[in-house]
């Protein structure tokens, strides 16, 4: 029997998975734990204990508040992410393949150095950002 505690983090579990644009399995690989457990907190056969919640906490820069509140009204909350866009690279980097790997270093290093000529070719100092 579901509750609405455990089916409002189920909910929560999930749309953290989604937004980050990976799998369960990817999801229990980033935070080391089994394969099958991401599914199992997500179907509700496991509960979404206090260490599974830092731990989604910390990798995905979560709320860690917002992701132990079980109320249905905090599923419409939108400020529980800390968006950490180079945390979000990282993850997509994580799932590339080594060859693609080198291909997105040179690429990004491109940038950097037409970011530089461009800043350099401009009056406004450049902020890196």
């Amino acid at each position: 029997m579901y509750t609405i505690k455990h089916t409002v983090q189920q909910m929560k579990i999930k749309k953290i998975r989604k937004i980050y644009g990976i799998t369960q399995p990817q999801m229990a690989e980033d935070l080391s734990v089994p394969k099958g457990t991401i599914k199992r907190l997500e179907s509700g056969s496991l509960p979404a204990k206090d260490m599974y919640l830092k731990y989604i906490s910390l990798m995905y820069h979560i709320n860690y508040d917002w992701l132990c509140d079980t109320s249905e009204q905090s599923l419409k909350d939108e400020s529980y992410i800390t968006f950490n866009p180079m945390h979000q690279v990282s993850i997509l980097f994580k799932q590339l393949r080594p060859e693609h790997k080198k291909i997105v270093m040179s690429l990004m290093s491109e940038l950097v150095a037409l970011d530089h000529k461009d800043a350099r070719n401009t009056s406004a100092p450049y902020s890196g950002e």
